[in-house]
């Protein structure tokens, strides 16, 4: 049963002193970018920060790597035999340490200095010996060949050298278990060949090391990006619903538009506009079927005299009237229209015999109600 562990905000950064006194900050994103773990998740990568923050290991020098190359196992924390021996070397109490390997040589089983193998010998196995002060005797641990080696990749062509370091590792974590309790050199968890291949030959230099953590920077711009593309997604999807919702209604062939009865109708730019219960808006019957809305004629009318995009449009709508256009009734757009020059109001004369002689003919451009 896999435990999933929530990684607060605040949990995400790590930030500590290494052994050397060097400033380490470890984030998540940055450990996922320098080891090329992206089947690792978060939490086994905070873990993993919480190891190295525990012992005042620096990854980005190499001194412990963690590794994980199939999703469903769990990822491995790995140190390198170079940083058991350094921090070793740097405790008051050890006095230093001999290792090899154990061999068949004839009929004789021979524990050789090193790594070295005459012809015929068999390997079976690597010793190692520490000594500490206080201690009468020294420290000797060994290991079997079969335990460990895979007869794989560098196993295969390694294999004294592969033993005689697992010899090492095990002794310095028996012989200093508070320093090195929980750490393990890939020998041990059979990821050497991973190592092989994704350790560099040579240290990285301080611009590679700073190219290697994301910048604050870049992370920020990283989530901007998400957010944005996130609105712009969001965006479409509502225009996409709210153009399904005012589209024009096609009629079937032949079919008539018809007005309801008692419906608000008013005319205006020679053209009758009826309001729209269902969306409150204002539209008229298109002789080609649906329906042509008052909003867009506004805007297209607007358009043609101030060159206004209508985003420009909407905004002027929405300061005088607090409206954008779909929603304006006829007398705003006659009054906005008027404004921009791009009508002209006429009104109903008071004079009797001006009234006669004034028509809906004579108001192409006319706001007029219908009585």
């Amino acid at each position: 049963m896999t435990t999933e562990v929530a990684i607060q905000e605040d949990q995400r950064s790590i930030q500590y002193k290494g052994v050397r006194g060097e400033d380490v900050k470890l984030t998540i994103p940055a450990i996922r970018s320098l080891f090329n773990v992206p089947k690792a998740s978060d939490p086994e990568i905070f873990v993993f920060m919480r190891l190295c923050e525990a012992h005042k290991l620096n990854p980005f020098l190499r001194e412990i790597y963690i590794i994980k190359y199939d999703g469903n196992a769990p990822a491995s924390y790995v140190v390198g035999k170079d940083t058991f021996t350094q921090r070793a070397e740097a405790n008051p109490d050890f006095t230093g340490y001999r290792a090899g390997v154990i061999v068949q040589r004839q009929n004789q089983v021979v524990m050789e200095d090193g790594s070295f193998l005459l012809p015929g010998d068999v390997l079976l196995g690597g010793w190692f010996e520490g000594r500490r002060k206080r201690m009468d005797i020294p420290f000797l641990h060994k290991v079997s060949m079969s335990e460990y080696s895979t007869g794989q990749s560098v196993w295969r062509k390694m294999p004294a050298t592969m033993i005689r370091k697992v010899a090492i590792v095990q002794g310095l974590r028996e012989m200093f278990p508070t320093m090195f309790g929980g750490l393990y050199d890939g020998a041990e968890l059979n990821v050497e060949s991973v190592l092989n291949e994704t350790e560099p030959t040579v240290p990285l230099t301080q611009n590679e090391l700073t190219s290697a953590i994301p910048s604050q920077a870049t992370v920020d711009e990283e989530r901007e990006a998400k957010i944005e593309s996130t609105l712009k997604t969001v965006a479409q999807q509502y225009k996409e619903q709210r153009d399904a919702a005012f589209a024009p209604v096609t009629l079937p062939e032949g079919a008539a538009v018809t007005v309801q009865p008692g419906a608000q109708a008013t005319e205006l730019g020679g053209i009758e506009w009826v309001l729209n219960d269902k969306f409150q808006s204002w539209s008229a019957p298109n002789p080609d079927g649906g329906w042509y809305k008052l909003g867009t004629w506004t805007k297209e009318q607007a358009t043609a005299v101030t060159g206004e995009a209508d985003e420009e449009i909407n905004a002027e709508l929405k300061k005088r009237y607090g409206v954008t256009a779909s929603k304006l009734n006829p007398d705003q757009a006659a009054e906005y229209l008027s404004s921009l020059g791009a009508i002209e109001l006429i009104t109903e004369p008071e004079d009797e015999e001006d009234q006669a002689a004034w028509s809906l003919d004579d108001a192409t451009d006319v706001r007029h109600y219908e009585q």
